[in-house]
């Protein structure tokens, strides 16, 4: 593995106005994108408070998989 990371995600923390990041190597990276891919709308029902809640996760995930497949590391299947 090289020194530098594969993937990096940074955002903006509203409550503290300081900048967050996370540094993801390539398999990383490609196992979260397979696990975003195996969840489904059931996985998310079974941890939601509400039904709303649960296609809140859902349309969640799917930006997410977009996002890892726009960044390199989606398993082939992951955009339908």
């Amino acid at each position: 593995m090289s020194d530098s990371p594969d993937l990096i995600i940074t955002d903006d923390n509203p409550r503290t106005g300081e900048t967050v990041y996370t540094e993801f190597e390539r398999a990383e990276a490609y196992a979260l994108a397979r696990l975003f891919r195996s969840l489904d709308l059931e996985d998310c029902r079974s941890k939601a408070v509400s039904d709303d809640d649960a296609h809140l996760m859902t349309e969640g995930l799917a930006k997410l998989q977009s996002f890892f497949a726009a960044a390199g590391e989606a398993p082939l299947s992951i955009i339908h």
